[in-house]
């Protein structure tokens, strides 16, 4: 039997939890109903790869409820039309987790020091600017001194995010300028509303690196299909 723990946010309302082999799963349910998706179990089923039912027990009793891995709550927040999915993410991922981990229930291996540490690639920088773009400026300090034991090159991830702004302007634009795309097919395509992509295509706002990425990949996609099309 799995024991919930419960986070309220005034915002976004409850998100139940459960521990699992030393991973976090969100209620699917109440995530999509906090990032404002009107049939939540359709959504969980369209977007979520990583959904599973478990069974529970909550003050009405014993039930049966689907969870979801942390990188479905980036699937959901990057498919929302919520004006606030980018706080959700950070409430999840700047309060909740590291409550969790505080509380014990939620580790990270320890990784003997002997073991040697391997290359860090472009995705290492990616996923590392990703994390420093939703951190709070509070506690940016610390976020950077466990990139750099890590062994990141801070100024390197923070580049990074200026460069993936950059590229996120260049393919929306290569999308609109050279393959035809309106700013509502792409506003189709990533399900993100097509007054926002004109704003990231302007370059008035930037996404997340984690929203930023996801579109980059569809709408490169999409070009590279417009292409083969082609006769």
């Amino acid at each position: 039997m799995n024991e919930l723990m419960v986070f309220n946010n005034p915002e976004f309302g409850t998100i139940r939890t459960i521990e699992e082999s030393g991973k976090v799963l969100f209620c699917g349910n109440d995530a999509a109903k906090a990032l404002g998706y009107k049939r939540p179990k359709d959504a969980v089923s369209a977007h979520c790869k990583g959904a599973v039912k478990r069974r529970t027990l909550t003050k009405g009793g014993e039930q049966e409820m689907l969870f979801i891995p942390e990188g479905d709550i980036y699937r959901l927040a990057a498919k929302s039309e919520l004006p606030g999915a980018e706080r959700f993410e950070s409430w999840i991922f700047d309060e909740v987790l590291p409550s969790i981990r505080r509380a014990g229930s939620y580790s990270f291996p320890v990784v003997p020091p002997i073991v040697e540490q391997r290359c860090l690639t472009t995705d290492d920088y990616l996923k590392a600017a990703a994390i420093v773009a939703g951190c709070r400026n509070e506690r940016m300090p610390y976020v950077l001194g466990f990139l750099r034991q890590a062994g990141f090159s801070v100024p390197e991830v923070q580049d990074r995010r200026r460069e993936l702004g950059g590229e996120l302007m260049q393919v929306l634009n290569e999308a609109t300028n050279v393959h035809g795309f309106s700013t509502r097919q792409l506003g189709a395509l990533t399900g993100i509303d097509f007054g926002t992509i004109s704003a990231y295509r302007r370059g008035r706002h930037r996404p997340n690196e984690t929203r930023a990425e996801y579109i980059i990949q569809v709408v490169r996609r999409a070009m590279e299909d417009r292409v083969n099309e082609r006769p």
